[in-house]
């Protein structure tokens, strides 16, 4: 699909939404990811083969965190970005084979929860409020997606769906967690 479609909006505009947050977020993140997401995952599998889906979530989670940033403008060529900031991940992800361990002064955080990272302490009580009413569907696909005790390709093979539908959803919930917070 162009970056214009005939019928709808921009990717400019869709990624200008992304930005204005709320509830009109959701749904212009899901129509960029209806867009470009199949694209991006084959065009990954072709170098990275199984990691592919993988990379594709890192890179669009990055797209979302990058049009959260306060100031950002949408760019003019989201495909185009998109698909280069997922190239370059799957190459770093590539030369980081293999783990580097913590310096031994440097203790990993406590916190293995799903809204570990996405909230600092002061949100906790209220992130833990939005969690409660975020969809159950939403909260299997963030748990499974964040080292949960289910993983994605297990809980997609249980639902009778794609693996690339859970990670969907689990932007979709993150997504939804901080516009939830931001609102309260």
């Amino acid at each position: 699909m162009p970056p214009t479609a005939p019928d709808g909006p921009t990717d400019a505009e869709l990624a200008r939404r992304v930005v204005a947050g709320g509830a009109d977020a959701v749904a212009a993140l899901n129509e960029l990811v209806a867009r470009y997401n199949t694209r991006l995952v084959a065009l990954l599998r072709r170098e990275f083969r199984d990691k592919a889906e993988d990379i594709a979530q890192e890179a669009w989670l990055k797209a979302i965190q990058w049009l959260a940033t306060p100031g950002v403008q949408a760019m003019t060529n989201f495909r185009a970005w998109l698909f280069e900031v997922a190239q370059n991940r799957g190459r770093d992800m590539r030369a980081k084979k293999y783990p580097v361990p913590l310096p031994a002064d440097v203790e990993p955080a406590e916190d293995h929860s799903p809204l570990a990272g996405f909230i600092d302490a002061e949100e906790r009580a209220v992130a833990q409020g939005c969690w409660e009413i975020l969809p159950a569907d939403l909260q299997e696909a963030v748990v499974a997606c964040t080292g949960g005790e289910e993983k994605p390709a297990a809980l997609a093979e249980r639902l009778n769906v794609t693996v690339t539908t859970i990670y969907t959803r689990k932007l979709r919930g993150l997504l939804a967690l901080k516009a939830c917070v931001e609102k309260h």
